[in-house]
């Protein structure tokens, strides 16, 4: 095993020594293709393929610094992540699990220590004594090499969020974008090993703008504000769901033979529709719909509180009911979050404690299922019920 300064590259073979020219603050151990890296003001070692190495040097001429918290080369991006869950600070070891590609080739993966990340910013100085070293970021790493079209930035952020949404969704893997020279906490004491965890992915689900909303609600931890911003995923579809079954209601009316020759009553139905409509402009109603329509709500019930999973024992009839009363406690509670306290007057339906963080936990499973129901929708339905 030999040791190199990286200034000292250029006896090794050709395509490895393109490597000096932008590493210029490593000190390096080659063998058989690995090599362990260390910034001269930082002693820890970490490892990377020499063909990593390689990629890094031929590509850092075409850096783009898009903001704070991302850098683009030509065939891949960096969006610095920080971990917010348990899972996610896991998921450090199992990184190799949580690799996926979308249906253009571009391949999305967690990287804990990036390395071009690390020489950018070390050249730059974008290091303290909150993250250790430049090694000490971690991001989501865009590979777009195979991809036939470099993705725009509207795109790729997109990839971005669709990527975190399937890694919370799954398995509360969650992690929120961070920016360079920000204070990170990397605790140390977050995992005791056990059995090594898996971590089975869905395929890359469809951007829509649930997605967006769902990425930043799961990334506050505070209950209160997180029940707020998970409502807000509740809340977007809600048009949705109310646009789709007057819609139907009103075809069907259409399709009869009175709509060429309409009577009287058959006007009177068409009004008593319109009505109808307005009447789930109401909040409690248009939420209940969004989770009788968009949701398996028998099989999210286990994750309520007892008060209101009580007395329902499967039978379809109740479910109704069930429903009215989750929209009435999660509308009270956002309401209560929302307003000043001291001008408030509870219902009583409310959750606090524990309550609150079992009703999150459900509103979050009808989040993911709701972006998932729309996102099975034919197109021609998804752009009708936003006209």
């Amino acid at each position: 095993m030999s040791f190199y300064e990286f200034d000292d590259l250029e006896s090794l073979e050709d395509q490895e020594s393109r490597t000096a020219e932008v590493i210029e603050t490593f000190q390096a151990i080659i063998d058989d293709g690995v090599t362990g890296l260390s910034f001269r003001d930082d002693p820890d070692n970490e490892e990377f393929e020499v063909s990593e190495i390689v990629r890094t040097a031929e590509e850092y001429k075409t850096l783009d610094a898009r903001d704070k918290g991302c850098i683009s080369f030509r065939s891949r991006s960096f969006q610095l992540v920080s971990p917010k869950s348990d899972m996610a600070h896991a998921a450090q070891h199992q990184q190799d699990r949580l690799r996926l590609v979308s249906n253009d080739g571009v391949v999305l993966s967690i990287n804990y220590s990036p390395l071009p990340v690390g020489v950018y910013a070390s050249e730059k100085g974008l290091y303290n004594e909150y993250v250790v070293s430049p090694l000490g970021y971690c991001a989501v790493e865009v590979d777009f090499a195979e991809s036939k079209v470099k993705p725009s930035e509207i795109v790729l952020d997109q990839l971005i969020d669709r990527y975190l949404f399937g890694l919370a969704a799954s398995h509360e893997i969650v992690f929120e974008r961070s920016e360079f020279f920000i204070d990170e906490e990397h605790g140390m004491d977050w995992w005791e090993a056990g059995e090594e965890p898996d971590f089975p992915l869905r395929p890359l689900d469809e951007y829509n703008e649930g997605v967006r909303l769902y990425v930043a609600a799961v990334q506050v931890t505070d209950p209160e504000l997180r029940l707020f911003s998970l409502y807000k995923v509740l809340e977007y579809f809600g048009p949705c769901v109310k646009n789709l079954d007057s819609h139907e209601s009103l075809r069907k009316k259409l399709d009869r033979p009175e709509a060429l020759q309409p009577t009287g009553q058959f006007l009177r139905e068409i009004l008593s529709l319109a009505k109808d409509y307005e009447k789930q402009t109401a909040e409690r109603d248009l939420i209940k719909r969004v989770l009788l329509t968009g949701t398996d709500l028998p099989g999210l019930l286990e994750a309520l509180p007892d008060k209101l999973k009580r007395g329902f024992d499967g039978n379809s009839s109740k479910l109704e009911k069930v429903a009215r009363d989750v929209a009435d406690a999660i509308c009270s509670t956002r309401n209560y979050v929302a307003h000043a306290k001291a001008n408030y007057s509870p219902t009583g339906t409310e959750c606090a404690g524990d309550d609150l963080l079992k009703l999150n936990q459900f509103v979050a499973g009808a989040a993911q299922q709701l972006i998932r129901w729309y996102n099975r929708l034919p197109e021609h339905l998804k752009n009708e019920i936003h006209d």
